[in-house]
């Protein structure tokens, strides 16, 4: 039983020597941080980095450019100026809804029907390489359509075939029994693979 006490108050004096420890580790932590507290209220202790002011002859600040009479608000007085400002609170045309996706997918196999010939190994003229055209796919209540077909990237020598891409891309069509909407696609192409 001697020896149960003795391990008890071991831990004990333990504990209470890191508890200590601790206090005294975080006094020592606030007084850095917070000052010594003889100012006043306690509040952290102000930035010590100093930087440098803007100035003319600072290569890392360099003054605001001169714009002359250029003003963000527009002189007073004269109403005879109209805003040369477009108006841009009113989109021109309302937004589409997009498309389903069986409906990208019939967009996508008629385009590449349609740019088929375009890719065939005689008809390529020796090009190589990959195309990502990025398709305007448009639906009305019956039918479907590419409006607009752009070349965004390329790799490889493809410069012969792009033309007929472009054009042939356009020129598809396909069955749609839906919605009317709208979807940006982008469909990769290989070119005499």
């Amino acid at each position: 039983m001697v020896l149960g006490m003795a391990g008890g108050f071991r831990l004990v004096l333990v504990g209470g020597l890191a508890l200590v420890a601790g206090a005294v580790g975080g006094a020592y932590g606030t007084r850095v941080i917070y000052g010594d507290g003889a100012s006043g209220p306690v509040e952290p202790a102000p930035h010590t980095i100093r930087e440098c002011p803007p100035c003319p002859a600072c290569p890392a600040c360099p003054p605001a450019p001169d714009c002359g009479d250029v003003s963000l608000i527009p002189a007073q007085g004269g109403d005879d100026q109209a805003d040369p400002r477009p108006d841009t609170a009113q989109p021109l045309e309302p937004a589409k809804p997009g498309l389903p996706a069986h409906a990208i997918q019939q967009a996508l196999a008629a385009v590449r029907l349609a740019v088929g010939p375009c890719l065939e190994p005689d008809a390529s003229q020796g090009a190589s390489g990959m195309l990502l055209v990025d398709l305007t796919v448009t639906t009305t209540g019956t039918t479907g359509e590419v409006v607009d077909a752009i070349i965004t990237q390329r790799t490889g020598n493809v410069e012969a075939v792009e033309s007929c891409v472009q054009d042939q891309a356009v020129t598809a069509r396909f069955p749609y029994q839906g919605p009317e909407g709208e979807q940006k696609v982008k469909l990769p192409l290989a070119v005499g693979r």
